[in-house]
């Protein structure tokens, strides 16, 4: 018998010798990871690919969005998403074709409605105000930082 130590790594299951009915505490957990796809983005390819009508779809933090090429690119600021859609900046695709951006959705979609309209109402709630802001400062979309005070009076 080797009495030699094995690491943890050396006991768990290759994809050959998987044990589906082995639910002790040192069995590993299966975690479906998915890489994502950098995609590097020009001018060229998006303006052949996408006109102003065509729907992106966004996956912000879990949260599904689709808005259009105009939406993110024809904004008075040269704010982040912008450039993501411009071609300034690479941009991270998961397999369905979705645009990863890692920040949480909650505020998400005031942010798309601040960029269609020029403006959008604020929460009623003092610390979701602030999170709209950090979302603002992420995006570095200026004018709704600015504007934070007077965007209720919508």
């Amino acid at each position: 018998m080797d009495s030699s130590p094995t690491s943890a790594a050396e006991n768990l299951p290759t994809h050959d010798q998987s044990n589906t009915t082995d639910l002790s505490p040192a069995s590993a957990v299966a975690v479906n990871i998915v890489q994502p796809m950098v995609v590097p983005r020009v001018p060229e390819q998006l303006s052949s690919s996408f006109s102003s009508r065509h729907y992106v779809k966004l996956n912000v933090g879990g949260s599904i969005f689709q808005t259009t090429m105009s939406t993110l690119c024809n904004c008075k600021c040269d704010c982040m998403l912008r450039a993501m859609f411009s071609g300034r900046m690479e941009v991270l695709c998961d397999e369905e074709g979705y645009v990863l951006i890692d920040r949480c959705g909650k505020h998400f979609s005031s942010v798309l409605n601040f960029l269609r309209q020029g403006s959008c109402p604020l929460p009623e709630c003092k610390v979701e105000v602030e999170e709209l802001m950090q979302e603002a400062r992420y995006y570095l979309i200026q004018v709704l930082i600015t504007d934070m005070p007077t965007a209720r009076a919508v």
